[in-house]
């Protein structure tokens, strides 16, 4: 049985009070559809709604040929993105179609991605992370994807000086059967919400 409440729980209280030095632009999670295309649905309302042409970046916290693929939002997506699983909480999200902004491979593409509407570059670390600065602070945030319950956990964090990484954001991305748990300590967007030592 899929607990999505505990997770909507969880997307809703994954923000540390006062751990924010600037604001995250809006993050979402994307599914591929085509060869350029792909579906992407955001916890936003229509006062902040993504316009034609925006540029957003497709982010593979996952190994994958490249950390991140540039796209634009293309406009609104009628209904949910297509998933092989019902993905329950996205009954109140906002789903808009994405074109990569050059064609990718099959064998390259991941079925789902982090997606930020932001355009700021990443970079993947030696420690396999990938990083990049999404609120201006000069320090990256970075991106962390494991897998729990029946589904994949996607996780963005921020260091904060005597404290260690805070987790700004998370979601999940339900594959409807059990997986094999990879997830550490808050990166199924449960408690703890900070990891010490960053």
């Amino acid at each position: 049985m899929t607990a999505w409440w505990g997770w909507a729980l969880a997307l809703a209280t994954s923000m540390a009070p006062g751990a924010a030095i600037g604001s995250l632009p809006p993050i979402g999670l994307a599914v591929a559809v085509g060869d350029r295309a792909w579906c992407a649905e955001f916890r936003i309302d229509s006062a902040s709604a993504l316009a034609r042409g925006t540029a957003v970046t497709l982010v593979f916290a996952q190994p994958a040929t490249v950390p991140a693929w540039a796209a634009r939002v293309r406009g609104p997506h009628d209904g949910e993105c297509p998933a092989a699983f019902p993905q329950l909480r996205w009954h109140d999200y906002t789903a808009y179609a994405l074109e990569l902004e050059r064609p990718v491979p099959e064998s390259e593409m991941p079925v789902v991605a982090l997606v930020v509407a932001s355009a700021a570059p990443w970079a993947r670390g030696r420690d396999g992370i990938v990083r990049g600065d999404l609120d201006g602070d000069g320090a990256p945030e970075e991106v962390r994807r494991c897998t729990a319950d029946e589904g994949e956990h996607f996780t963005v964090w921020s260091a904060r000086a005597g404290v260690g990484l805070v987790r700004r954001w998370h979601e999940y991305f339900d594959w409807g059967g059990l997986t094999e748990p990879t997830c550490g300590p808050g990166e199924d967007g449960r408690e703890p919400s900070t990891i010490a030592g960053g």
